[in-house]
């Protein structure tokens, strides 16, 4: 999967971004677990994998897989081209 930013987003390690890319890992009917590819670079082992649930239309939670079970960030909202 492919993500595109309305505008370039600066990552922890300091390189900005408008698009990335990640692998699919696991997928059921609100939930997709992804893996962040290469494109991604700088980020420890552990925060390549997360969990993003869809808690509803066009809004979603995000939570590293190494988080504890049922740790989510804030509600975000999201754009997708249909």
């Amino acid at each position: 999967m492919v993500f595109e930013n309305d505008r370039k987003w600066k990552s922890s390690n300091g390189q900005e971004l408008e698009r990335y890319s990640a692998t699919i890992i696991s997928s059921s009917p609100n939930v997709l677990i992804i893996k962040y590819n290469a494109d991604l670079t700088g980020i420890p082992e552990q925060y390549r994998e997360w969990e993003m649930r869809f808690i509803g239309p066009g809004t979603y939670r995000w939570r590293s897989t190494s988080w504890p079970i049922g740790s989510y960030n804030d509600v975000i909202g999201v754009l997708c081209n249909r």
